[in-house]
């Protein structure tokens, strides 16, 4: 453990910790906000950076290794995904979206801990107990440990986003993106091995909590003036953060299983090897997705505060200003997949992925729709209403497998695709339903 003065002062008990924890709501008196746009080219440039950086990764795997080995990976994912989405109850949208200050950043902080650890041992026993190969349990296990360190960053970041610093959550993803390409990269050229390559960036997301991600939430609340010591674990209060929370756990573990289903589903199916195929074209959308999550995470505590202060006018704006550029960005990249789908696979991976060229469309259209109605959520969060995305995921889970029962065995790994796309258009049709019905209040 690190011996520093920062790193010494941090545990829930200190004054340090107190500090923070008791001051989330408040405002702070010696770093101002910055500028919504300002904040958005922040995000995406942080967004961006880990992304390409995991993404490079991902196309040295392909390279260096197989696609078996990427199949490994991409299990792995689906595996940990949902757990840690369940346990994580998307706190750090409820920390941001606290406008008026029902907890301090303590109870979220402990709440996280106490549900990482959880997901740590669900993983390791669905890693046992699946009957995987004992190389892919492990290598199921050491993604789950990498996750979960970064879970405790995002409830740090929490307060960043929640202050309007998005410049401290940048820096931290781009730094962390980028060295952990570099000890995944130099780690698998020496060793060759997938399950010491994901440890190196366990290790380096370790690094990163304890050297960047806590001086800096420690140094985001030095200046306050005013605190009111906070100490010790209030688990009522614990068990109400939960319950509040738990709506958009489950919603965020059900949105997890709709993207791991298909890839449990090939597993089983087709094999590691046809699940690398996939999941490294899938990967491809991506890139849209970090601008939309920039955006949404941007812009989230901003209509939090417009629909907490009742400026209905600015909230719509906002939110239809993010509404067209999710369409412009959907139609962009659907749009490059159809005319350079073949060239880019052959550029980025090999020959063996470019014969897929009509997947990555399929994937495309997908997150197209996704990239369309993924601010509708933002909204829905904004405005703290939790338990109806809740059966909105519950529906289109039951649509994802019936489209997968009905077109996998007419279409193959293409069939994967198409469900996908048609269970994300009824995701879209729920969403917009449902904020027209909160439109009234708003």
């Amino acid at each position: 453990m690190d011996s520093s003065p920062k790193a010494e002062g941090f545990s829930l008990r200190s004054p340090h910790m107190a500090q923070i924890a008791s001051t989330v709501a408040m405002p702070d008196l010696a770093l101002p906000r910055l500028s919504l746009r300002r904040n958005f080219a922040w995000m995406l440039a942080g967004n961006v950076i880990f992304a390409a950086a995991q993404w490079a990764m991902l196309i040295a795997l392909t390279k260096v290794g197989s696609p078996e080995m990427v199949g490994q990976f991409a299990i792995a994912l689906a595996i940990g995904n949902p757990i840690l989405l369940l346990t994580n109850l998307h706190l750090r949208s409820v920390q941001t979206t606290d406008a008026r200050g029902e907890f301090i950043f303590q109870e979220y902080f402990q709440l996280r801990m106490v549900t990482t650890a959880l997901a740590m041992v669900l993983i390791l026993v669905w890693a046992v107990l699946s009957g995987f190969r004992t190389e892919t349990a492990s290598i199921i296990v050491a993604v789950g440990i990498a996750k979960g360190i970064e879970a405790i960053s995002d409830i740090l970041h929490g307060v960043f986003q929640a202050k309007e610093r998005i410049d401290f959550i940048a820096v931290s993803l781009a730094w962390r993106g980028v060295l952990s390409l570099l000890a995944f990269i130099m780690t698998m050229h020496w060793t060759q091995s997938l399950l010491c390559g994901v440890i190196s960036t366990a290790v380096v997301a370790l690094v990163m909590l304890l050297r960047f991600d806590l001086p800096r939430c420690r140094g985001l609340m030095a200046s306050l003036r005013s605190t009111s010591a906070v100490s010790g674990w209030d688990r009522a209060r614990l068990w109400g953060l939960a319950w509040l929370a738990l709506p958009l756990g489950l919603g965020q573990m059900l949105r997890g299983l709709e993207i791991s289903i298909p890839r449990y589903l090939i597993e089983s199916r087709f094999g590691e090897r046809e699940l690398g195929l996939f999941a490294a074209i899938a990967y491809l959308t991506v890139a849209g997705a970090q601008v939309i999550n920039a955006l949404g995470q941007s812009a989230s505590a901003r209509l939090a505060q417009q629909y907490a202060a009742g400026d209905a006018a600015a909230f719509r704006r906002l939110l239809g200003r993010l509404l067209a550029l999710g369409g412009t960005i959907g139609c962009g990249g659907f749009l490059v997949s159809l005319f350079a789908g073949r060239a880019l696979l052959n550029f980025f991976y090999t020959t063996d992925y470019a014969r897929h060229t009509s997947l990555l469309c399929w994937m495309m259209a997908a997150a197209g729709v996704t990239y369309a109605y993924v601010f509708l959520g933002t909204a829905l969060n904004a405005m703290r209403l939790y338990r109806p995305r809740l059966a909105l995921h519950a529906l289109t889970i039951p649509t994802l497998l019936a489209s997968c029962a009905i077109l996998v065995p007419w279409h193959g790994l293409r069939g994967v695709a198409e469900a996908i796309c048609f269970s994300e258009l009824v995701a879209a049709s729920a969403y917009l339903m449902l904020v027209r019905r909160a439109w009234r209040k708003v």
